[in-house]
């Protein structure tokens, strides 16, 4: 059986929404723990991939390489209220790069 190529996606604008917010002090530094504990569950089964588009100098870019190379079948992105329209952004950058 073949299987299925998963790629996961953390936005990168996390620290920006929270620039000029009391909140900013609370916005971690580290990875994002919930996709790596995602990707651990789910690659006994499938070839997983993480994103992490806060260590990329330009994350549109490394986004399309990924997909590129990876071609993945699938593809999760993790984000909080205030990361929403990144997030519909990779969604659409995803969908306009899976219909060409």
């Amino acid at each position: 059986m073949k299987r299925s190529k998963v790629l996961l996606i953390s936005p990168s604008n996390i620290k920006e929404v929270f620039s000029k917010s009391k909140l900013n002090v609370a916005v971690p530094e580290a990875p994002s723990l919930s996709l790596a504990v995602l990707a651990a569950a789910i690659r006994e089964r499938h070839d997983v991939k993480i994103l992490d588009m806060r260590i990329v100098d330009e994350p549109s870019k490394e986004l399309i390489r990924i997909l590129k190379e990876f071609e993945p079948d699938y593809v999760g992105v993790s984000f909080t209220t205030p990361s929403f329209h990144e997030a519909s952004e990779i969604a659409d950058l995803v969908k306009t790069y899976n219909q060409s």
